[in-house]
């Protein structure tokens, strides 16, 4: 089952796919979008944003948190549609742990961090392709199932415990 109401992108801005989000909002005005302030924006950024998402009443912006739990508990689908060469999706791994697939770019280190508990386009391809399967995910019940179930799992792979990163890390530095 889908655990709510929002599909989120953290970290609004540019490089992270905000353009992307905002026209997926137009074209899919049934769904609500979050936004979810993560570095800070800057005062004049932030007035941008408030503008552009004025005119998408489908669209809530919400300020920094450390209460992510919350908001995983808000969230069905997570986007990720940078336009950059991410190091690591962090976000996907812990929306998996909550068994929340993602919709991410195929670039950088995003197709590692989603796995097979979600969908990865081109950063290239337009809107509309994202919606198409941003669609397919929410209405097949068994599409979300599946990919909510492999979410969950990729992000208990062994090798992301904080017990085997933090013994990594130490043999790291001792070697």
């Amino acid at each position: 089952t889908q655990p709510s109401e929002f599909r989120t992108l953290v970290n609004p801005c540019v490089g992270k796919g905000l353009n992307i989000v905002l026209e997926l909002a137009a074209l899919l005005p049934h769904r609500k979008f979050l936004l979810l302030e993560s570095w800070g924006l800057d005062q004049a950024d932030k007035q941008k944003l408030e503008s552009k998402i004025s005119r998408l009443p489908n669209v809530e912006f919400r300020g920094r948190t450390l209460d992510m739990k919350r908001i995983y508990q808000s969230t069905s689908l997570l986007l990720m549609p940078s336009q950059w060469e991410e190091a690591f999706g962090r976000v996907a791994v812990e929306a998996g742990a909550y068994g929340i697939p993602t919709v991410g770019s195929r670039i950088g280190g995003i197709p590692e961090a989603v796995g097979d508990g979600g969908v990865l386009l081109s950063p290239a391809d337009p809107a509309d392709r994202w919606a198409m399967h941003i669609e397919r995910i929410l209405n097949d019940k068994s599409v979300y199932a599946e990919l909510s179930s492999k979410a969950l799992a990729h992000s208990a792979r062994p090798e992301l415990s904080p017990k085997i990163a933090a013994q990594r890390f130490v043999n790291v530095v001792h070697d």
